[in-house]
């Protein structure tokens, strides 16, 4: 299967001649994003879980990510989920970048399109936000 984009939304690491490679914060705001990429939310925390144990600045470059992908919903879902894994402390650089919009969005956007609010990332919470077991 092969996925269009527009050629001015590729973004991420180049080494000289090599192909462009997706950064991790990158690939997770993607999958995040969009549920075309066949990634659960369980394993996307795990992901983020991972991505934080091993480097303590993969937040903010998460953050600076998110800001560069340019959309309010993602910034809405990916502050959600680091406000449930890390508080809201490690969250709160996402708050700026959530926009005023007062219509909710879907966690999971191709989902169910019922769930509890968080009012406060203004997200409709349709799937479980737990991460997969890692090493099952």
């Amino acid at each position: 299967m092969f996925l269009v984009t527009q050629p001015d939304r590729i973004w991420g690491w180049e080494d000289g001649e090599r192909p462009r490679y997706a950064t991790a914060e990158r690939a997770l705001v993607d999958v995040i994003s969009n549920a075309r990429y066949g990634v659960s939310v369980s394993q996307a925390l795990s992901a983020l879980s991972l991505a934080v144990g091993r480097d303590s600045r993969y937040l903010d470059r998460l953050r600076d990510g998110v800001e560069r992908y340019g959309e309010q919903a993602t910034a809405r879902r990916v502050g959600l989920l680091v406000d449930r894994l890390f508080g809201a402390d490690a969250a709160s650089p996402f708050l700026e970048l959530i926009g005023t919009r007062r219509a909710p969005v879907l966690l999971r956007p191709t989902g169910a399109a019922h769930g509890p609010l968080d009012a406060k990332w203004g997200v409709t919470v349709n799937v479980d936000i737990v991460p997969e077991r890692l090493g099952a």
